[in-house]
């Protein structure tokens, strides 16, 4: 079963001290080649101003797989009531490519 978190659900859980933590073990991590993250992937919406961005990652060490999509359309405040930035995060279970949670990256 996917769990489906909010981005008030998401900042519930994290404090700024646990997130340095691990951002930090993340670069670390990285530094050890222990992380697969390819370039990112970028379309751009000429038509409309945006761009979404694809950003996918596997971290060996701990067994996760992920992909993060971000849009960024900077009319949208203006022109749609919505923010200029919005993303999803996809966290995957890599032995069996279940996703186990989708929620909010903004």
């Amino acid at each position: 079963m996917t769990l489906y978190l909010t981005q008030e659900e998401v900042k519930s859980v994290l404090d700024m001290g646990s997130t340095i933590e691990a951002v930090e073990s993340g670069f670390r991590e990285m530094g050890l080649g222990h992380i697969e993250m390819p370039p990112r992937v970028y379309l751009h919406f000429e038509k409309y101003n945006g761009v979404l961005i694809a950003m996918p990652a596997y971290i060996h060490g701990i067994d996760a797989a992920g992909l993060k999509v971000v849009t960024v359309h900077p009319g949208n405040p203006k022109n749609h009531g919505l923010p200029a930035v919005i993303a999803r995060i996809i966290l995957n279970d890599p032995s069996k490519g279940e996703p186990l949670a989708i929620m909010d990256g903004t």
